[in-house]
């Protein structure tokens, strides 16, 4: 263990072996790290869109398409 000596007040002990490293390794990893959550993020909303464009062009679909059904049901009811 590191002991400064009695005149010697401001001695500090050295760091750890492996502070300066992880820190450096934090610093380097981390930004990288928060653009995979940002385009984590960006593509989830993408998907989310997509969904919600698919039910409204259904929904629209069906819109459309149901007098047409229901000319085509009274012929085929009518015999004609």
């Amino acid at each position: 263990m590191y002991q400064p000596s009695s005149g010697d007040r401001r001695a500090r002990p050295p760091l750890a072996s492996g502070a300066g490293q992880s820190l450096t390794e934090l610093a380097l990893v981390l930004p990288v790290l928060v653009l995979i959550f940002i385009i984590g993020i960006l593509d989830l909303g993408r998907a989310f869109h997509t969904q919600v464009a698919a039910a409204n062009a259904a929904r629209v679909g069906v819109v459309y398409g149901q007098p047409l059904a229901t000319i085509a049901l009274t012929h085929v009811c009518s015999g004609q």
